[in-house]
């Protein structure tokens, strides 16, 4: 029991130490700091006593700024194009003949020699094939000519495919003989009147002669009008059920 008691105080002591450890760690920090502080208010307001290390960053500083000073100048000078060291002096023509300098002679308006060799860019004149394809070789006669060979291959085909029975019929259809094979083809026969038309109308004529005749025959005139147009109507109807 005495040995957990003896651990439980060593643990707490322990405990104790590391707190007053982290306190005082916390002050220094602090004061630290409280200084850093100090010494910057002292600094902006100038009543920081001078020492050696102070005169030296204040000689740096004033050479800093004299450079920055000659930079700044020397950029302006070039923006406003007033620096004369990097243009030569103009001289006189006597001066320049007296030096050997090569004077710059203008002999009117200069022209752009590469554009003589170039044609009218006009749009209109549409002469984008102006010359044939392959004019001077022989490539469109072999692409566009059946040479002889194939043409022989062709034919040995087609006789081959005429020679064999490998496209006829077998079997025909019941109750229909075999028919002759046909050298055109086929023709149709055309029906003049399908409908009868022609027939109903020489009997509609006969009818009207008929009724021209004297008046004791009215009646079996119109009887017969009415038994032409009832064979008419018959006619078509007959037609039009076998089609």
């Amino acid at each position: 029991m005495a040995r957990y008691v003896n651990a439980r105080e060593a643990v707490d002591m322990r405990a104790k130490v590391e707190k007053q450890i982290a306190k005082k760690q916390k002050e220094e920090k602090e004061e630290r700091l409280r200084e850093l502080a100090l010494h910057a208010r002292t600094d902006r307001a100038g009543i920081r006593p001078a020492d050696k290390s102070d005169d030296q960053s204040a000689e740096r500083d004033q050479i800093r700024q004299e450079r920055q000073k000659d930079r700044q100048r020397a950029a302006a000078l070039q923006r406003a194009g007033g620096n004369k060291r990097n243009h030569p002096k103009e001289h006189d023509i006597s001066e320049q003949i007296a030096l050997g300098v090569q004077t710059a002679c203008s002999t009117g308006v200069q022209h752009d020699q590469r554009l003589f060799n170039i044609s009218l860019g006009d749009d209109e004149a549409y002469n984008i094939y102006d010359q044939p394809w392959n004019f001077s070789t022989t490539v469109a006669s072999q692409i566009y000519k059946l040479t002889i060979t194939t043409k022989d291959n062709f034919d040995d085909t087609e006789a081959l495919i005429n020679a064999s029975k490998r496209f006829e019929q077998e079997h025909g259809f019941k109750g229909a003989d075999r028919a002759a094979p046909r050298e055109g083809p086929v023709q149709f026969q055309l029906d003049e009147d399908p409908f009868g038309l022609s027939d109903f109308l020489k009997d509609v004529q006969h009818g009207s002669a008929g009724s021209s005749a004297p008046s004791a025959n009215g009646s079996s005139g119109s009887s017969s009008k009415r038994s032409h147009a009832d064979d008419g109507e018959e006619r078509i109807s007959e037609t039009r059920r076998k089609k």
